[in-house]
């Protein structure tokens, strides 16, 4: 890491952690902690050697801008597009977006509606996700998004591995295949947690991603099974 891009993701974090004071974006308030947990965790979606400057992710359930935003510092010139349904966190990932000058744009809407929009379905390169849902629930969330041939990335915990080899079925159905589940540490952590990565092999039914609640409520691991 560069001095200049660890100068900009240390203001990105102070700015982030300023606004939580009065906006619940985060439950890690310590600097150290929060360092470690958003941002070097951020990072670690780059050893998937997927994101370069020629490419266009969008980070879904972005929250407080986490990965999104961290990749989009690591990787100029990647257009870095951020969703999250929230009104008041889709203006404050707007401030970070615009103040750090980043390419791309700011969605304030659901995964369930962006994904049957022609302006935006099957036109990333890649969707990322951190700690929004279950596998499953996420995976019908990005898959329609991206392009074919595009790459789904999701940030998971513990039981990464046995989540998306149940899922196979489901990620079938939306277009996906299991490409890969790579195990990594952050400081400070014992729990291992994984990058799941999903190749778009097929074009997504039209018919997904399901109406609004649908993906959480009732998903389609389960529907299909």
């Amino acid at each position: 890491m560069t001095e200049e891009l660890e100068s900009k993701l240390r203001e990105l974090l102070a700015r982030m952690l300023e606004v939580n004071k009065t906006m619940n974006l985060t439950a890690v308030r310590d600097p150290h902690d929060a360092w470690n947990k958003h941002i070097l965790d951020s990072l670690q979606g780059l050893q998937t050697e997927l994101f370069d400057e020629n490419k266009s992710i969008i980070d879904v359930g972005s929250g407080a801008g986490f990965p999104g935003l961290p990749l989009g510092l690591a990787v100029k010139g990647m257009r870095v597009s951020l969703l999250d349904a929230t009104a008041k966190k889709a203006r404050y990932l707007k401030e970070q977006h615009e103040y750090f000058g980043l390419k791309g744009e700011i969605l304030n809407a659901r995964a369930e509606e962006i994904g049957h929009d022609p302006k935006y379905r099957a036109k990333f390169d890649i969707a990322t996700a951190r700690a929004v849902g279950g596998f499953v629930e996420v995976a019908e969330y990005c898959l329609p998004l991206v392009k074919l041939g595009g790459h789904v990335v999701l940030w998971r915990g513990k039981d990464a591995e046995a989540e998306a080899q149940n899922s196979e079925e489901a990620l079938d159905e939306l277009g996906g295949f299991l490409k890969d589940v790579c195990a990594y540490d952050i400081p400070g952590h014992e729990l291992k947690y994984h990058l799941v990565t999903v190749e778009k092999q097929n074009a997504t039914p039209k018919t997904y991603p399901r109406r609004s609640g649908l993906p959480k409520s009732k998903p389609l691991d389960l529907v299909l099974g």
